[in-house]
């Protein structure tokens, strides 16, 4: 052990840039879709007002502005994250706006 951190082997010695950006997409992903799941739960809509303070409503904005800037980001060619990631993110975005009729 390392300073009773870590297990030899266990962690690999070295991560390419590559392979850290691709996990980091993937880790995107993941989050997006399980907010998305957590928003389609909840039944969170944007246009109703007394749903407006609840959590799931809230989730969902911030949700769909994040997804806004990604696009946004995207269509300045400034956007770091991998063309698979983003083309999901964007019909991501794209169901999410269409089920909330935006």
């Amino acid at each position: 052990t390392v300073g009773g951190q870590q297990a030899a082997g266990v962690a690999p010695e070295y991560v390419t840039f590559k392979e850290l950006r691709q996990l980091c997409g993937s880790i995107l992903e993941m989050a997006c879709t399980l907010l998305c799941h957590f928003c389609q739960a909840t039944r969170s809509s944007i246009h109703s007002d007394f749903e407006r303070s609840a959590q799931g409503s809230s989730v969902l904005h911030g949700l769909l502005n994040f997804l806004l800037d990604v696009r946004a980001s995207a269509q300045m060619g400034s956007s770091p994250i991998d063309s698979g990631v983003l083309e999901y993110l964007v019909e991501l975005d794209t169901a999410l706006r269409s089920s909330q009729n935006l």
